[in-house]
């Protein structure tokens, strides 16, 4: 028992010191959560809907969440939906969608604070995929690349941007190789069927 102990020790102060490079600086591997969270706050919209008013149940006994998805998929406007001190039953994911015709609307759900307003979420469905889903995307204008796509380029040119504003996002999409997808493999039940699998997403800063 003792030996093991020791080598234990000996182990740990391994693990901490590194291999003849000095102590290593735990700080320095911390994740940087100053940058988490709502981008410039919780938006406060002049909208607000009382879910208590409009029907919703703070006892904790009835299942409130085919009113909540129908209040979101109903918004017409950015709002906050306001929840007063107590607990509010859903039994099932809520979705936040959006789709190519229809924008959805800013929406920020708030209780009376972190302790008195609770969510019980109680899905018996054994389903896992989380509390809150947002989906869907609103499409915008297809501009072409004109140049910068050799490798290690870091700059790309576009035939306009007359429509681009700092502070949007724009989707660099790229067509599939089709000599490296699935379907071309013959592997039965994998072929691919997304166009433009390979893509990535940058913001406009200026």
């Amino acid at each position: 028992m003792y030996k093991l102990f020791s080598a234990f020790l000996l182990l740990v102060s391994h693990s901490i010191w590194g291999q003849g490079s000095g102590e290593i600086d735990l700080n320095s591997r911390l994740i940087d959560w100053s940058v988490a969270g709502v981008e410039g706050d919780i938006p406060d919209y002049a909208n607000v809907i009382d879910f208590d008013v409009v029907g919703g149940d703070s006892t904790g006994l009835t299942d409130n969440g085919p009113l909540l998805q129908s209040l979101i998929d109903g918004l017409e406007k950015n709002s906050i939906i306001k929840f007063s001190a107590g607990i509010y039953r859903i039994n099932q994911r809520i979705i936040i969608r959006s789709n190519s015709t229809r924008e959805q609307p800013g929406v920020t759900l708030r209780g009376a604070d972190p302790e008195r307003t609770k969510l019980l979420f109680m899905d018996e469905s054994g389903d896992i995929g989380g509390l809150f889903r947002v989906s869907g995307y609103q499409k915008g204008d297809e501009i072409e690349i004109t140049g910068g796509l050799a490798k290690g380029s870091t700059s790309i040119q576009f035939a306009s941007t007359a429509t681009f504003e700092a502070g949007d996002w724009v989707w660099i999409r790229q067509d599939n190789d089709l000599t490296l997808m699935a379907s071309n493999r013959g592997i039965s039940g994998y072929e691919a069927n997304i166009d433009n699998t390979t893509g990535s997403q940058a913001r406009i800063v200026g």
